[in-house]
């Protein structure tokens, strides 16, 4: 086996595989138990919507998938927390997170280390920023108040 040639890849090889799914699923799903306590905490109709969507988002992400699709669907979810957990962030459960995200994110990227490559799973994150966006879009323009 040749050598990692950066820090970050060693970091990425030096976690087994299963702990980085495994990881990354738990924090999935922490990440959307999260948005489902602030959108039965806030009375804010957008906030209302926003955050169970995305928890489903989350969730989704966690139903198991095959090939190279499945670090773009795990990196899809984790963003997907993260993102929206930045936008949450002036409540508390928001920066939980957008920490739940961020661990989701580096466990996917650790675990398509070993599957395929981390390119699926760092896309499918940096990708997710477009689809909160488009949900909180989406939101703005049909939800009232």
């Amino acid at each position: 086996m040749e050598a990692a040639a950066n820090p970050l890849s060693r970091m990425a090889g030096a976690v087994p595989a299963r702990t980085a799914l495994v990881s990354s699923v738990v924090a999935r799903l922490a990440g959307a138990a999260l948005a489902l306590g602030i959108a039965f905490d806030q009375s804010y109709d957008r906030t209302e919507v926003f955050a169970p969507v995305v928890a489903l988002i989350a969730v989704a992400s966690c139903v198991p998938v095959r090939g190279w699709a499945a670090a773009w669907v795990a990196g899809v979810g984790s963003g997907a927390v993260f993102y929206a957990g930045m936008v949450l962030t002036h409540l508390g459960a928001g920066v939980g997170m957008a920490l739940a995200g961020a661990i989701a994110g580096a466990a996917a990227i650790a675990w398509s280390s070993r599957t395929g490559g981390t390119w699926p799973a760092a896309i499918g994150f940096l990708a997710s920023a477009g689809l909160v966006g488009a949900v909180m879009l989406g939101i703005f323009f049909t939800v009232d108040g």
